[in-house]
């Protein structure tokens, strides 16, 4: 057993140790709601999982472990439901902002009950293109895009101002900056700052 832990402590040092150089390099950029949900949904089942096999003790740490990752699976679902209604939301906004008008559009979620959009473009500015950070996104076709790299320098951004209403009430979304490319399109961007 210590020749176990000792191989395990070596080897997690031996890959910790490993100058950032050398690792690969990726472009970073701002990962879709539904990414995100993702590694949130794999803590949520491995914690429930943990969690049902210590408040079900020794006798019944089988039956604890599958009931807790059922739990985590259930919360799983309504993680992933709402990160997909805010990748809808996206590319809304980002159908406004190619408009540069109000715009309104519905759409289901997965439950299927309508949703109600609007948006508009609030106001406009130049920014560096060092200070924004591409998003990765799911347009209203369907698929995934990344917005791409922007250089130094001011680009042209719209700021989106949007709001969701469904049966249960209407609820503003935070502003979201759309810049132009150099090919013209309006895409979505984070502030690094």
């Amino acid at each position: 057993m210590k020749k176990v832990i000792s191989a395990v402590v070596i080897s997690s040092m031996m890959v910790a140790s490993i100058p950032a150089g050398w690792a690969a390099s990726k472009p970073k950029y701002a990962k879709t709601e539904a990414d995100k949900a993702i590694g949130k949904c794999v803590a949520a089942v491995i914690g429930g999982a943990l969690l049902g096999g210590l408040a079900a003790g020794k006798k019944n740490r089988g039956t604890g472990v599958l009931v807790g990752a059922a739990a985590g699976g259930a919360v799983c679902a309504v993680l992933m439901a709402n990160a997909k209604r805010k990748d809808r939301i996206l590319a809304a906004q980002r159908e406004t902002a190619m408009r540069n008008e109000n715009y309104a559009t519905s759409f289901q979620d997965d439950n299927g009950n309508p949703m109600q959009y609007r948006g508009m473009v609030s106001s406009t500015a130049e920014i560096d293109g060092g200070q924004l950070v591409p998003v990765k996104y799911t347009p209203l076709g369907g698929g995934s895009a990344v917005s791409p790299q922007l250089g130094t320098g001011g680009h042209e951004c719209r700021f989106v101002d949007s709001a969701i209403g469904s049966a249960q009430g209407a609820a503003g979304i935070p502003s979201q900056a759309f810049c132009r490319t150099d090919s013209g399109d309006w895409e979505p961007y984070q502030r690094s700052i």
